[in-house]
């Protein structure tokens, strides 16, 4: 289950809540229940930049983040954080200010993308086994 925040405006937030899963297929899926129902998939062919970073994420193969962006990681015990700054050189220096991704020892609890424009997306992952 995740809940998800989208912030607008400093004063102007939405909040949403639904499921996360990868298919068998290696499609990256969002299914929204509240406050309304609706599916966003991210696959190779439609969605290739948010795609690659999540499925590098899930698969431990760093090269991509390595090439696109810079990057920061601290560990404290159980917890961490990382954060990826695109690359001058990046296509996604364009869209995106910042990734990060914080967690524990088994799961990614929450996501913040920082684009250029419209504000940030808070994507908070719960009871995730």
């Amino acid at each position: 289950m995740i809940s998800q925040t989208k912030t607008l405006t400093s004063a102007s937030s939405v909040t949403s809540g639904g499921n996360f899963k990868i298919s068998q297929n290696n499609e990256i899926i969002f299914e929204t229940l509240y406050p309304l129902n609706s599916v966003t998939t991210y696959s190779a062919q439609d969605n290739k930049q948010i795609f690659k970073i999540i499925k590098a994420i899930k698969s431990g193969k760093y090269e991509y983040l390595e090439k696109n962006f810079d990057l920061y990681f601290k560990k404290d015990n159980n917890t961490w954080i990382l954060a990826l700054k695109p690359k001058t050189s990046s296509k996604l220096n364009k869209y995106l200010n910042n990734i990060i991704l914080s967690g524990n020892i088994k799961n990614i609890t929450n996501i913040r993308i920082n684009p250029v424009k419209n504000g940030t997306t808070d994507i908070r992952f719960k009871d995730c086994k």
